[in-house]
């Protein structure tokens, strides 16, 4: 039985005015939303196969009205084969004639299929790793297969790519039937009969080969660039740039030399003209997936893709294929539009975003991600464009903060005050929320954001070594360093001058800038004495950032590192920590003047337009965000900033059956148990004291590490150092005023 799903609301595509790209002399067009021109039909087609009796279901090919893949057996990935399957979720079967190559394998032995392609004439193509028992050395075979399985051809490319890694390689063959075998940072040309004719040294490490409608192989250069594989003369060719963001590239079809997505946005190029097209926008058709596993641009017009979907935290993953129609733009039903717009729109809002369309019978919501605008690495193009569409006038109903200027929109008068809502709401009350943090998160005590989800900066340790109350002065940390001198890396390798700095600002920031009055206050000792702490730490730091869990066990364990950074973000991170550290922990948080460094880090925060006039449909959005039900299936890794959903996951957390043992970086197996009641109440306290925000201001940041960097070199003193900064942050903040 297939299970087909059409949804009811029936979404649409855009038409894009043109903006050109260039990176060195090559220009690749972005296509800018304007309006609506036709409409894509989803079919969802998800096959109780898929869900039941086969899985690790991967490297899907098409051919014709055909879906070939291979999958296996139930928690047995070395029991897999070749399946085929109507395009309709109908007729799936094993290949009748398809044998792994037993001849080759030694009792007791294995073969794993790394790769399966169609060469577009009814052709399969494999790759296979055969794993002998008893000898090391692992047999790596091409064959050809017929569309029943049948084989044609066995090339053995052993003596040529060896300790395979088994997700780590790509091959394809072109229209010639030239074979294309990529590896690491090599890549291996072969004739039909199996010669090798040459290969190349890339550079790159090959992450993709595909074959272009022209049957010309390109290879993937990370996610910026394509580079054509020049077969006559044995080398690496012509480069074809590519846009910010690309994540995934598929083989075209008549009309694109390739597709590739971007965010939610499915693009087709030319590769003559370096011109790409916009498809589709996923959003548009209210899909949910996680990852694309292939497209298929039919000659009818459909497209086909494969998508591998979790559907939410409490639910089985499928694999799942989709069947998208086009239709005229009249068939669409009859909704107003409200307009969400941000800077790198993250996973979570655009979940609620399709789920709210589909919802709504009324309203529907149009994504516009200005990063899709930038045309590099740290471009700000994105963030430029919406900031000239705000002061034109031109703003969006809702808007996405993260990498937004917050407090200088708040400034503005951008946002309307979220608090009138949520106290007049009937169905959500403060009190199915976290409210303190929503308290230290207004501006002025007016609430201009909300936010689905959170975690907590802090620094931990064990009490015995670093004191039992929460929060330190910048005197007392430094005596606390003094007091260890076997503690030489007390952060462990995480920790560097200019790192430390900044983390130390961010949870102190109200100390040194008053947004309200447009003072700056960094001329001071106490900001001298901040320099001159984060000047004890290394210049670079082994491994910037915040600690993966377990990270460090054997520094702790010598005595060598006496406290971490960490972002607690969920119960299991807390557990392993506190079991590192000898069973107990205490939320010290960084050092400043005020004795409290725990900050309240905010993730998915939303703010509704003072200018907006969908302001109460813009707030059933908001407040969907922040419903049980959301954070339930699509808040894996954050504390939701719902209770009930909060409240499930800390007494699940609490469950005996709970307990576990992993094995940590250093090799040691840690035998993690269940979070106990006084933990669980500990956690609880340390969020209700929070009463810092970190909001990051990259302009303010860039002017401070600048000459905190001159200081670090040696180039200035401390004391001059925060005088310039005090200078310089000063007239940026009576710019802002």
């Amino acid at each position: 039985m297939i299970l087909l799903v059409a949804f009811i609301v029936i979404s649409g595509c855009k038409s894009y005015d043109e903006h050109y790209i260039s990176d060195d002399n090559d220009e690749v067009k972005i296509d800018v939303i304007n309006e609506s021109e036709y409409i894509y039909v989803p079919e969802i087609i998800t096959s109780p196969e898929f869900m039941g009796n086969l899985e690790y279901i991967r490297n899907i090919t098409f051919y014709e009205n055909k879906v070939y893949f291979i999958a296996s057996g139930a928690n047995d990935m070395f029991s897999e084969s070749i399946y085929s399957m109507e395009m309709t979720g109908n007729d799936i079967s094993h290949l009748s004639d398809y044998s792994k190559p037993s001849s080759l394998i030694n009792e007791g032995g294995s073969v794993y299929i790394n790769n399966l392609i169609s060469d577009g004439f009814g052709n399969l193509w494999v790759v296979e790793t055969v794993f002998p028992e008893n000898d090391t050395n692992e047999t790596i075979l091409i064959r050809k297969l017929n569309s029943a399985g049948s084989e044609l051809m066995v090339l053995d490319i052993s003596d040529y790519v060896t300790d395979i890694i088994l997700s780590n390689f790509q091959f394809t063959i072109d229209n010639d039937n030239n074979i294309y075998v990529g590896f690491e940072n090599r890549i291996y040309v072969f004739d039909i009969s199996g010669e090798l004719l040459f290969f190349l040294t890339t550079g790159d490490r090959v992450s993709r080969i595909i074959k272009l409608q022209t049957g010309t192989a390109v290879y993937n250069i990370g996610q910026r660039a394509l580079r054509i594989i020049d077969f006559e003369n044995k080398t690496c060719g012509e480069t074809i740039n590519l846009p910010m963001n690309v994540q995934n590239i598929f083989p075209g079809n008549v009309k694109f030399h390739c597709l590739y997505t971007r965010g939610s946005l499915l693009y087709g190029i030319d590769i003559i003209t370096n011109k790409e097209e916009l498809i589709l926008d996923f959003l548009d058709s209210d899909l949910l997936f996680d990852s694309i596993l292939n497209i298929n641009l039919m000659e009818n017009g459909q497209i086909v893709l494969v998508m591998f979907t979790s559907h939410g935290l409490l639910d089985a993953p499928t694999t799942e294929i989709v069947i998208m129609t086009k239709l005229p733009v009249s068939e669409r039903k009859n909704k107003e539009f409200l307009t969400l717009a941000g800077i790198n729109i993250d996973f979570n809002i655009r979940n609620a975003i399709v789920l709210f369309n589909r919802n709504s019978t009324t309203h529907r919501i149009n994504l516009i991600d200005y990063s899709n605008f930038n045309i590099g690495i740290n471009d700000n193009t994105g963030l430029m464009r919406l900031t000239t569409e705000i002061i034109a006038g031109k703003i969006p109903d809702i808007l996405a903060l993260s990498g937004l200027p917050f407090q200088k929109y708040t400034k503005q008068g951008l946002f309307v005050d979220l608090n009138e809502f949520l106290d007049n709401d009937p169905e959500l009350n403060r009190e199915d929320l976290f409210n303190n943090l929503l308290l230290i998160s207004q501006v002025d005590e007016a609430l201009y954001r909300l936010f689905p989800a959170f975690s907590i900066s802090t620094v931990i340790g064990n009490p015995e070594k670093i004191g039992f109350e929460t929060g330190w002065t910048i005197d007392e940390f430094i005596t606390l360093l003094d007091a260890n001198p076997d503690a030489d890396i007390p952060f462990g390798e995480q920790m560097s001058k200019i790192l430390f700095l900044n983390l130390v600002l961010m949870h102190n920031i109200d100390q040194f800038v008053d947004r309200t009055l447009g003072k700056a206050y960094f001329n001071n000792d106490n900001f001298i004495g901040m320099l001159e702490t984060a000047n004890r730490f290394p210049a670079e730091a082994v491994n910037a950032g915040f600690a993966a869990i377990g990270e460090g066990e054997e520094h702790i364990a010598a005595g060598r590192q006496i406290m971490v950074w960490m972002q607690l973000r969920d119960f299991l991170i807390f557990r392993m920590n506190r079991t590192i550290y000898g069973g107990e922990v205490v939320f010290k948080g960084f050092p400043g003047e005020s004795g409290t460094g725990n900050a309240l880090n905010i993730y998915g925060d939303v703010a509704i337009s003072s200018q907006s006039e969908y302001q109460n449909e813009a707030w059933e959005f908001i407040k969907f965000l922040l419903s049980e039900d959301f954070a339930k299936n699509h808040i894996p890794v954050l504390f939701p900033i719902n209770r009930n959903a909060f409240n499930k996951r800390l007494h699940s957390a609490t469950d005996k059956e709970n307990q576990f043992g992993i094995n940590l970086h250093s090799g040691m197996f840690l035998n993690v148990p269940e979070l106990r009641d006084d933990e669980a109440e500990q956690i609880y306290n340390l969020i209700n004291s929070i009463s810092i925000v970190i909001d990051s201001d990259e302009t303010i940041w860039n002017i401070i590490s600048e000459n905190a960097g001159d200081y670090f070199n040696g180039q200035t003193t401390a004391q001059d150092a925060a005088r310039i900064i005090q200078n310089r942050v000063q007239i940026y903040l009576n710019e802002m005023q």
